[in-house]
């Protein structure tokens, strides 16, 4: 499965209440409601999990969480790293 199919699938069983939500690749998925700030924790704990990856604080940002996009790159960079 791509990164960009696990994030979905953990915005609509971790995070969403709407479990048949269909997000665009370049939805703003904050300006839009999908996720707010205990969603991205939510979402941070997922990207751990399934990717063995440490989010910094510092990297906790907009840009990084913004669309399914976005965070597709994000993990990709982290990933890339290790």
């Amino acid at each position: 499965m791509a990164i960009i199919d696990d994030l979905e699938d953990c915005i609509r069983k971790e995070i969403s209440t709407d479990k048949n939500i269909d997000i665009e690749k370049d939805e703003d998925l904050i300006g839009l409601g999908i996720i707010d700030s205990l969603a991205i924790m939510k979402l941070v704990d997922c990207l751990e999990r399934m990717y063995g990856i440490k989010v910094l604080d510092e990297e906790i940002v907009p840009e990084n969480f913004q669309t399914l996009n976005s965070i597709d790159e994000y993990v990709k960079s982290k990933l890339s790293k290790k």
